[in-house]
């Protein structure tokens, strides 16, 4: 199911702000959520199910992360000094693994869906300045290489994570380290994704937002639950790609 609003609402009504005057409310689709609190009344997770987050990195030492991270390894220390993420690609990875499992119900922050569930830190992307146009300032995108994810996933899968989350799409690298397009399907990404469903891993990786139905690995491999968004009226989320 697509990534979808959080906790419920009789009517989901997300903010909005207008250019003038004070925010405005704009009524959504009852039951637009995925039943959170529904699901906390059976469960709100245990430290014993770890969750890897495979992306940019996560800052640990947040208060709402303080203590939930198992282990962090950096798979992609030629290209990062940092093992947490916010000298890398705005806090994408603090981000992700914010919605998995930070600490919940002290009034602090945002909520997790996975309450008491345990974080690995699985430094998998790293923060590359791309220039779009010659003489424009860069911008900074998270980039993913096909051979740091293998080694990432096969590291989870060998040591006892029951979740895989890969919110990015792989990247193939020259040799000077530099992205060069998507990497050519299938190829050792695959076999560390099959191994790891063999081993009873749950993998989840974004399907894109770029509002397309071209497929985007690793969510598009058959082992992997590939997760779109939805909208406040539990509809495709406009960005959102597809297949």
């Amino acid at each position: 199911r697509p990534a979808p609003w959080g906790p419920p609402q009789p009517a989901q009504q997300p903010p909005s702000t207008a250019c003038l005057g004070p925010p405005v409310q704009v009524t959504g689709e009852p039951d637009a959520d995925i039943d959170s609190p529904e699901a906390w009344d059976i469960t709100v997770g245990s430290a014993s199910i770890k969750i890897a987050i495979l992306d940019t990195g996560i800052d640990c030492t947040s208060v709402e992360h303080a203590g939930k991270c198992v282990e962090e390894i950096s798979f992609v220390g030629d290209y990062s000094d940092y093992l947490d993420d916010p000298e890398d690609y705005v806090g994408h990875g603090t981000h992700v693994a914010g919605i998995a499992a930070v600490h919940t119900n002290n009034g602090i922050g945002v909520s997790g869906i996975g309450w008491n569930s345990s974080l690995g830190n699985l430094k998998t992307c790293f923060a590359y300045e791309l220039e779009l146009f010659p003489g424009f300032p860069y911008i900074t995108v998270g980039v993913c290489p096909v051979s740091s994810s293998t080694a990432a996933i096969t590291h989870a899968a060998d040591n006892g994570y029951h979740v895989l989350n890969m919110s990015y799409g792989s990247d193939e690298l020259d040799g000077n380290g530099d992205p060069v397009g998507a990497p050519t399907q299938p190829n050792a990404e695959t076999d560390a994704i099959n191994y790891a469903w063999s081993q009873g891993v749950v993998l989840v990786a974004a399907a894109g937002n770029e509002d397309t139905p071209v497929r985007l690995y690793p969510a598009a491999n058959e082992n992997v639950i590939a997760v779109g968004a939805t909208d406040h009226f539990d509809d495709r989320a406009s960005f959102s790609s597809f297949s």
